[in-house]
């Protein structure tokens, strides 16, 4: 740990402006919780208020022998799909002692298979993650061990890091956050990874697309007669759940268009595979998703209809049906993202800033006009 304590120290950093608190955070400088963000207007209905944030139910989840090994099952058989732990992208851009940091990094399973390429035997490896109880060495003895040159830190994804950990790393890693985040927290992790990425350093972002527009006609059998009735019922109130946050439910699909948004992003590169493209694992992952299936489920608001019972009996009658080859083939994005270099970082900001003092020059001139300012004026006569 302390070093790298010493490596966070002394790297050297660019300045960076100060982000505002996410909702149900606590603001670093003011000491005041975030103000729940106003939802976007409907001519059409009230949508229910969220009272509870979507990404609580993962951390909820009390720790267990049976969840490490789904995480662990679960990366294998998408690195069958995508044939890489790293993007070549990223890979042929890394320097030999690269640092890799690793998000919501559960059992540390995708740190460990870096640990054992002889290639990368140079790398300084530190995964994140709120439940401690499943890092490896802390669980029971089935967890791998990771060499002393991995370290696992306790923090939670959406919330900002401290800034000795800004621009530190080479590479920042994440993926399968589709069933724990909504809206705009798939921004607020992308906001998050990058500040802890080096200018010319990169993000990868490995991810399913759960929306019921994209899935709710994708619901196949592989043998005549068999019942898809568990699946058909998942998807209503994954439905009422999409429309709850505003279609924004999962953001695989938007992962490209999150990373071209932000400012300090230089290059993005998108890949989209299939779950179906393999058939001899398409199962076990159709059965692995029924879980991601039921988190969801698991948020939706108490006026749904959807109480604990009723998820249980869907989620038995999907793994039923799982097993009898009815399946949805889920695409899994990847989304590569470069951070400018440091003096287009520089620049960037430095015209970020000059264009919001011209707004500010604006606003004091138009203040200082005596009567209203006309909204289309023209020419003078």
């Amino acid at each position: 740990m302390d070093s790298v304590r010493g490596m966070f120290g002394s790297m050297k950093r660019l300045p960076t402006f100060k982000r505002r608190a996410l909702y149900g955070q606590i603001d670093g400088t003011t000491g005041e919780t975030a103000p729940e963000p106003t939802p976007p207007s409907s001519n059409s209905q009230t949508r229910p208020s969220d009272n509870k944030h979507i990404s609580d139910l993962e951390y909820k989840m009390a720790p267990s022998e049976e969840m490490a090994h789904r995480v662990a099952q679960h990366h294998k058989l998408i690195r069958k799909i995508t044939g890489f732990l790293i993007h070549p992208r990223i890979q042929s851009s890394l320097p030999p002692d690269a640092k890799i940091a690793d998000f919501n990094t559960g059992t540390g399973v995708f740190l460990t298979e870096l640990c054992g390429d002889l290639t990368k035997q140079n790398y300084t490896l530190v995964g994140f993650d709120t439940m401690p109880e499943i890092f490896p060495g802390n669980g029971p003895s089935t967890h791998p061990t990771c060499p002393a040159r991995v370290t696992f830190i306790v923090h939670h994804l959406l919330h900002p890091h401290p800034l000795e950990r800004h621009e530190v790393f080479d590479s920042v890693h994440t993926s399968f956050l589709g069933p724990v985040l909504a809206g705009n927290d798939w921004s607020n992790v992308f906001h998050n990874m990058m500040d802890l990425v080096k200018p010319g350093g990169w993000i990868q972002w490995i991810d399913v697309n759960l929306s019921y527009q994209d899935n709710k006609d994708r619901i196949y059998v592989s043998k005549p007669g068999s019942s898809k009735d568990s699946y058909m019922e998942m998807m209503e109130g994954i439905k009422y759940l999409d429309n709850h946050f505003y279609n924004m439910i999962s953001g695989g699909k938007r992962l490209k268009t999150i990373a071209e948004a932000h400012p300090d992003v230089q290059t993005v590169w998108e890949d989209v595979f299939n779950t179906a493209q393999l058939n001899e694992v398409r199962v076990q992952i159709d059965i692995l998703s029924v879980q991601a299936w039921k988190r969801l489920l698991g948020q939706l608001p108490e006026d749904a209809g959807w109480d604990s019972a009723r998820i249980e009996r869907v989620a038995e009658g999907m793994l039923k049906e799982a097993n009898d080859q009815v399946y949805i083939p889920l695409e899994v994005y990847v989304v590569v993202a470069q951070k400018k270099s440091a003096w287009k970082l520089v620049e960037g900001r430095e015209k970020e800033k000059a264009i919001l003092n011209a707004k500010a020059r604006e606003l004091k001139t138009l203040k200082g006009r005596r009567g209203p300012v006309p909204d289309n004026p023209g020419p003078s006569s």
